[in-house]
């Protein structure tokens, strides 16, 4: 666990929950603290479906 968290250069000192996006080699992009996604409650359906889209890879 401690080499997975070291390798993806320690997305925990965002908090958590935590996105980490990586690309098709496995590499770290991208690392995003959740709460900004976050409405109300919990998460928003339309934050997290943007922010999935816009790294996802364009084809």
């Amino acid at each position: 666990m401690l080499e997975a968290v070291a390798s993806l250069d320690h997305p925990e000192r965002f908090g958590f929950p935590v996105f980490v996006i990586l690309d098709g080699k496995g590499r770290r992009i991208h690392t995003q603290n959740s709460e900004y996604l976050e409405e109300g409650k919990g998460h928003s359906s339309k934050k997290v479906l943007q922010f999935f889209k816009h790294w996802s890879p364009q084809c």
